[in-house]
């Protein structure tokens, strides 16, 4: 009964502050860090950084969580980190499950990945000009989503 006390709410780790949305179990860290520290963070939860792979299934999950964590809204003007970076191969971004991320879709801001100044490896999603992909240092300090799969509890 206990395990079920932390675990069972739609099969997401609540007793690690992770909450269901579209599926998923998504928690939003509200402390801006590196892109490796917030990979590194959501790994030590089981979880990896947030895949934005589809407009139409990924950004209402997203706006769900960030709606209903308004008061964190204000902090977050240049987005929040994603699970996918270009570190391996430069401009072939790559989820953190080794899926490619098309750089043909709707899915990145206009002119998006640019790499600007040969120095934006890791992805972010932006919010503040709609929900789209954009590419960032990897040292840029953002918010973040970590994300567990319930398919894979």
């Amino acid at each position: 009964m206990l395990r079920c006390k932390l675990v069972c709410a739609g099969g997401c780790p609540v007793d690690k502050g992770y909450e269901l949305y579209d599926n998923r179990c998504l928690k939003l860290y509200t402390e801006s860090q590196d892109y490796q520290t917030a990979r590194a963070r959501c790994e030590a939860d089981g979880a990896h950084l947030f895949h934005f792979k589809s407009r139409d299934q990924d950004s209402p999950a997203l706006v769900h969580l960030l709606t209903t964590r308004g008061e964190v809204l204000q902090g977050i003007s240049h987005g929040l980190w994603v699970g996918a970076t270009d570190i391996e191969v430069e401009g072939q971004f790559v989820w953190s499950d080794g899926t490619s991320v098309p750089t043909n879709t709707g899915l990145w801001g206009d002119t998006q990945p640019d790499n600007y100044l040969n120095n934006e490896d890791c992805a972010d999603v932006g919010i503040s000009n709609g929900i789209m992909l954009n590419d960032l240092p990897c040292s840029s300090k953002l918010k973040y989503v970590c994300q567990v799969d319930i398919n894979k509890q």
